[in-house]
């Protein structure tokens, strides 16, 4: 595999097989044009040596059948994550759901705003979830002796965190329960999605993170309780001591799986394979066309 370049400072590669009929190579790179460039270019070589053992030849496997077989995704990162990072807790925003419902009486307007609503909620949603679980990895390395960090600096950020998702149910949650506002249905749903995935994991990863620190045995139960509470009091799934315990949690295991994948969407813009002259090229021009007012490069 080769990735040909004029910035390879900022290009990283990496393979992996996945078994023993998928393998998968890795991309990452700026997509913001340099001085003097228009656009961003960058091109993939790759070789694939099969042994003539396996049966696969020019008659066996065509060209068509190769390129439907391959599949590429994008994943972006966006410019509101760095403001969500940056910001204090009770000053966290999502712009576009300050537009929607600034302009909830718009019919016009608001629709306008619904797609980037939707697309940034889900982003923010996997953005909480993966610096909570990078909370997790760091008190077990602390556990193993491995991190130098201190248990309290580690709550402080955990309730850092917890603390955003406090003010993202109390901006946006609470104003659709409690508030007489107009909002479309794919934002109602992916508030509330948003939401309770955000719950699921923030039982499973702050037990963890109690399972690693016992230090932080007391504080953690109390958010957890606080979580628990939240759930009841919002008619989430709860894991409970029950005679039907093996099958609500199977429901919840699968309605975890949705969850995740349902807000994982908003990272992956699925390219088209498609055919030109005698050669086949990726063309993500469509898809980039109906995000741009959504991402911008790294």
């Amino acid at each position: 595999m080769n990735m040909r370049s004029r910035h390879k400072a900022e290009l990283r590669v990496s393979n992996s097989i996945h078994d023993r009929l998928q393998m998968e190579s890795t991309y990452t790179f700026d997509l913001q044009a340099g001085p003097g460039e228009r656009a961003r270019r960058y091109m993939a070589d790759m070789y694939i040596f099969i042994p003539t053992s396996f049966g696969i030849n020019r008659d066996t496997y065509d060209r068509d059948s190769f390129f439907k077989d391959l599949t590429s995704y994008f994943r972006i990162r966006t410019p509101s994550v760095r403001a969500w990072w940056e910001a204090a807790p009770e000053d966290f925003s999502i712009d576009s759901l300050e537009r929607y419902f600034g302009a909830h009486l718009d019919t016009f307007e608001r629709r306008a705003i619904v797609a980037r609503a939707v697309q940034e909620v889900k982003v923010f949603g996997s953005f909480l979830h993966t610096r909570l679980k990078n909370l997790e990895k760091r008190a077990r390395k602390r556990a193993h002796g491995r991190n130098d960090e201190t248990p309290a600096f580690l709550l402080s950020r955990v309730e850092r965190w917890l603390a955003v998702i406090g003010t993202f149910r109390r901006k946006y949650l609470e104003r659709i329960r409690n508030e007489a506002l107009l909002v479309d249905d794919e934002v109602l749903r992916a508030l509330h999605l948003t939401d309770e995935y955000l719950s699921y994991r923030i039982e499973v990863i702050l037990l963890r993170i109690r399972e690693a620190l016992a230090d932080l045995k007391e504080p953690l139960e109390r958010h957890l309780q606080a979580e628990a509470h939240y759930r009841r009091e919002h008619d989430l799934v709860c894991l409970e001591d029950r005679p039907d315990q093996a099958r609500q949690l199977e429901a919840y295991t699968y309605r975890l799986g949705l969850l995740k994948k349902y807000l994982s969407q908003a990272l992956y813009l699925k390219l088209v394979e498609a055919k030109k002259d005698a050669f086949y090229r990726n063309g993500a021009a469509a898809v980039g066309a109906g995000l741009a007012a959504t991402f911008a490069g790294l």
